[in-house]
């Protein structure tokens, strides 16, 4: 709106190029988005499927973690606490603990900007492994896809980033004979 407001008032020769330039950056950036809208959408939407598929495990790997924590934790405020059980709960958290590092990466792997997957796994750094340092990191990379997605959506409209990469969609698929 504001480029298009200068243009029309006269600018200079400078001005004008300027205003110009950054226009066709901007309708080329949303033909991109277009394209890519139309015709990698199947594998857009594999992607996105196979991110919630993954998605979903990985809450529930970080719901086990915190009950196999809690375990642990409530054993060792026993007044005779079971060492053995101890260590075995200790074994259940080093395996789960790596299995969730591997799953983060799968799908920072498929979406390294879905605000939700940065919350939550920044949540558990902090809340349960008490790794304040890269909780904060990650708060910090979700507070900025969030400002990133903010100036996308008022720079390109509302309307393109409807079905973007911190959404949820529902799939329907109807067979018939």
């Amino acid at each position: 709106y504001e480029l298009r407001l200068c243009h029309e008032n006269k600018p200079s020769l400078e001005e004008d190029f300027l205003v110009y330039r950054y226009l066709s950056l901007i309708q080329a950036e949303i033909q991109d988005r277009e394209k890519v809208a139309q015709g990698g959408q199947q594998a857009n939407m594999t992607r996105l499927v196979t991110f919630q598929d993954k998605m979903k495990e990985f809450r529930y790997m970080l719901y086990e973690s915190v009950n196999l924590h809690f375990d642990f934790w409530k054993e060792l405020q026993e007044k005779k606490p079971e060492i053995m059980k101890i260590q075995n709960l200790g074994g259940k958290l080093s395996r789960m603990k790596e299995k969730i590092d591997e799953a983060w990466e799968e799908l920072n792997e498929i979406n390294s900007k879905n605000i939700a997957l940065l919350e939550l796994y920044s949540s558990y750094q902090t809340q349960v492994l008490n790794n304040e340092e890269l909780g904060a990191q990650l708060s910090d990379r979700a507070e900025q896809v969030t400002k990133s997605a903010a100036a996308g959506r008022q720079l390109a409209g509302e309307e393109l980033n409807k079905y973007g990469d911190n959404t949820t969609a529902c799939i329907i698929t109807c067979l018939g004979e």
